[in-house]
């Protein structure tokens, strides 16, 4: 199993430096209004073509957004070359379809979930997603905010979504500490972090080489057999 590592809201050259050396599979940048981890997209141009310079293995840039509209999406698109954007408001299968490049769709999950009663509530709107071609986020719902609040859910949503044959990013809440446990219960195709490899809410390069090294872990030992 080769799981996928993103690091986000990242705003500073260094802390991006760090996890593209780590081998960050995708970097993210938050462009939503208001939330604290937003980046000027003219500070964001200049990371990415740092990134771009320095780095051998430039990992994918993801910039993130909620609920804005489908031009400022795709300008942005525009001006920084992203990889891919990430979705994470109420935006629709149509909305989605407009974005000039690969969405991640985040699906956000309560906290208090009874696996039996919605589960298939909650793959039917996977479905919807998934078969548009959208790849998915599994977060934890926290009133309105955004992604970002370092709560998860229950994985065993997330495993009971697994065991269906759905591939989908797992975040919320994660940390190098707990992602093994995560991992093993969950078995996500990539992991998301942000609020997890801080510390004192600043980015913590220990913390981002720790998250990615763990999330990696099944490629070494993949390759050491």
């Amino acid at each position: 199993m080769d799981t996928k590592a993103k690091i986000c809201g990242l705003q500073k050259l260094d802390d991006a430096l760090t996890a593209a050396s780590c081998g960050a599979d995708f970097i993210g940048f938050v462009f939503v209004p208001n939330r604290k981890r937003r980046i000027n997209m003219r500070v964001a141009s200049e990371i990415i073509e740092h990134l771009k310079l320095g780095c051998e293995r430039r990992p994918e840039i993801v910039g993130v957004f909620a609920d804005q509209s489908v031009g400022e999406v795709n300008e942005h698109v525009r001006f920084l070359n992203l990889d891919k954007v990430q979705l994470s408001g109420s935006e629709s299968t149509e909305f989605c379809s407009k974005v000039s490049v690969p969405v991640i769709k985040v699906i956000h999950i309560p906290g208090i979930v009874s696996i039996t009663q919605h589960i298939d509530a909650i793959a039917a709107k996977i479905d919807g997603y998934v078969n548009k071609g959208h790849l998915i986020a599994l977060d934890r719902q926290v009133d309105k905010v955004r992604g970002g609040t370092g709560k998860s859910f229950n994985w065993s949503i997330a495993s009971e979504l697994s065991g269906r044959g759905y591939k989908f990013i797992l975040a919320g809440g994660l940390t190098h500490v707990n992602l093994p446990r995560a991992m093993d219960i969950a078995v996500p195709w990539a992991v998301d972090v942000s609020s997890g490899v801080e510390t004192d809410g600043e980015k913590d390069s220990d913390k981002i080489r720790a998250f990615i090294s763990i999330a990696h872990a099944t490629k070494m030992m993949d390759v050491q057999k």
